[in-house]
This record gives C-alpha cells, sequence and structure tokens, in this order.
C-alpha cells in the first residue's frame, strides 16, 4: 500500500508541475514566466520517470521478499 502511495504522490507532483508550466508559458508573457514554463516541462516528465522507476523497483523488492518465505 505504501508503495502505491508513493506512485501516486509523485504523479500528483508531476501533473502539477507541468499544469503549472502550461500556466506560465500559455497565460504570462513575461519572460522570466516563459523561462520558468519550460524548464517545470521537463522537471515534471523526470519526477513522472523516478515515479515509476522507483515504483517497479520497490514492487520486485517485495515480490522477491514473498517468494523468500
Amino acid at each position: 500500500m505504501a508503495n502505491e502511495r508513493t506512485i501516486l504522490a509523485y504523479i500528483r507532483t508531476a501533473l502539477t508541475a507541468l499544469a503549472t508550466a502550461a500556466s506560465l508559458i500559455q497565460f504570462f508573457e513575461s519572460k522570466v514566466f516563459r523561462i520558468t514554463g519550460y524548464i517545470l516541462v521537463p522537471i515534471g516528465f523526470i519526477l513522472l520517470a523516478i515515479g515509476y522507476y522507483s515504483f517497479y523497483k520497490v514492487r520486485k523488492q517485495i515480490k522477491d521478499i514473498v517468494v523468500q518465505k
């Protein structure tokens, strides 16, 4: 259960970063806001990738522990 909550937290954080990036790029004309938005896009995808990697890594460890018992 904790592993599932962790992946959901990563997904929520990644979606927040992507939504913030989209808002900054779309609705603000300041160069600083646009640059910040463009920086947040890859950060959102990196967070998503880290979350999935962590989820499957821990999932495999849990399966290995269950099989050994």
